[in-house]
């Protein structure tokens, strides 16, 4: 079996659990769903640790071959338990499949804004994966949406052909004609049920690519496809060649938070902030930038904090044992540098955090898309690296030119000083990225683009 084959050959070259269980599901026969649901994450921690492979550079996008073996053993799973007649489907519904929802990052928030201009549309949210029996226990996100549309929460049961079977059979009840996907990389449930739609209905699918720097299953089953940088418009057009591509549906430009000076100046004393501090700010999940055990991240901070006295680093994040052990050793020599380094935890304060800050420091060796976006929202300016792979910086959010996107460690620490030490230049560099980005990509925009795309179809 093919599959066999490509999960033993990479796995013979990394020891990622994930493989070891996929081997172990494949010594034990089981469901192709779940083997390739690890073979995913197997997959992209391999794109995420830099191990060169060809094909993972070749087939960026293509999960073709897996999506045809999730369906093969879904149709297995399913037998007599599905109706295989489609009912008659409404274009002026549309149902949106979800993976999970959370109260902080971007993947949520997207949903909602996307929920605010089809509000000429009868709605449904479907959570295939959901953590909780009602959506009054979920995040406050999900509440939100139940004032939007109709929610179902979906568990995952022991028997899979069960699950698939129960979201198969929801998402035609609800016999919306559109169905828009933010579902999980790795989620095989859910490509399961995309391709028996594609099988069995004529339910429409528009794929939303949940992260672009890694494989995502499911995707050769989307009749269109919701992406906006140009590397991945590039790498879709190359080897997605049927499905039309669309911009992304990223967080609104449109809106910012309104703060007054007193919410600032209050939230800075309580970060501990001194009225003649330089502040800057980095927000991610930690592996992007612990992915590169020599740290030139938190190396260019150390440089920055030595060179400045003033700075403080707010930086929002969740750390392990193991990374948090990594930063100290790295800060052995000087220690009291470290205590100028405000750790937070990711959360709905995350605006405050913004406007409190004078400037944005992005990840790497992995940038963070939609961190950046929400800094520019803010009119904040931004300082990047950009990196040889196209799909791990994110400087498609800023015009041509930008002064501040940076090839090398080096560039970035002198931008940083200048912005630092030019209030001006600061606000200037703010506001003309904000005015970019909303004007290329504001909900406006975007809510023609997609409409006009619903109603061709």
């Amino acid at each position: 079996m093919n599959l066999r084959r490509s999960v033993l050959k990479i796995a013979s070259k990394l020891n990622v659990i994930p493989f070891i269980k996929a081997i172990q599901l494949l010594r034990a026969n089981a469901s192709l769903l779940k083997i390739c649901s690890y073979y995913i994450r197997a997959r992209n921690a391999i794109i995420n640790n830099y191990l060169s492979e060809p094909t993972l550079t070749a087939l960026q996008f293509d999960t073709t071959v897996l999506d045809r073996y999730i369906l093969k053993s879904a149709q297995s799973l399913t037998s007599g338990l599905l109706d295989r007649q489609s009912p008659e489907l409404d274009p002026m519904r549309i149902c949106i499949l979800a993976t999970r929802t959370y109260e902080s990052g971007g993947h949520t928030e997207c949903i909602l804004r996307l929920m605010s201009f089809l509000a000429d549309f009868e709605l449904f949210f479907i959570e295939c994966d959901s953590l909780y029996d009602d959506h009054t226990q979920g995040p406050d996100k999900l509440r939100k949406m139940a004032n939007r549309a109709e929610i179902h929460l979906i568990h995952h049961q022991k028997d899979l052909g069960q699950t698939v079977a129960e979201l198969y059979k929801t998402i035609l009840e609800t016999r919306a004609r559109n169905l828009i996907t933010f579902i999980h990389p790795h989620d095989a449930v859910s490509t399961a049920v995309l391709g028996l739609l594609k099988a069995n209905t004529a339910v429409h699918v528009i794929y939303n690519v949940h992260a672009d720097h890694l494989l995502n299953l499911g995707l050769s089953f989307g009749d269109a496809v919701l992406v906006g940088r140009q590397a991945s418009q590039e790498a879709l057009a190359q080897h997605l060649k049927r499905p039309p591509i669309i911009v992304s549906v990223s967080p609104s430009y449109d809106r910012t938070f309104i703060f007054d000076d007193n919410d600032i100046e209050e939230e800075k004393q309580r970060l501990g902030l001194d009225s003649d501090n330089y502040v800057t700010l980095t927000g991610c999940p930690a592996y992007k930038i612990f992915r590169d055990t020599n740290l030139p991240y938190w190396r260019l901070i150390k440089r920055l904090l030595i060179a400045e006295p003033k700075l403080k680093h707010l930086f929002i994040s969740s750390l392990t044992v193991d990374q948090r052990r990594s930063l100290n050793s790295l800060f052995d020599d000087a220690p009291e540098l470290l205590e100028r380094v405000v750790f937070l935890e990711p959360g709905p304060r995350f605006p405050l955090y913004i406007n409190a800050s004078d400037l944005f420091i992005d990840s790497f060796p992995l940038g963070s898309a939609l961190t950046h976006i929400d800094v520019i929202r803010e009119k904040r300016p931004t300082v990047i690296k950009i990196n040889d792979d196209p799909f791990l910086s994110f400087q498609d959010y800023l015009y041509d030119k930008y002064k501040f996107n940076c090839h090398t460690v080096d560039e970035m620490f002198d931008s940083i000083i200048y912005l630092l030490h030019n209030p001006e230049v600061r606000a200037k560099i703010g506001w003309e990225v904000f005015q970019f980005s909303k004007e290329r990509y504001s909900f406006t925009r975007l809510k023609n683009e997609v409409l006009s795309y619903l109603e061709l179809n």
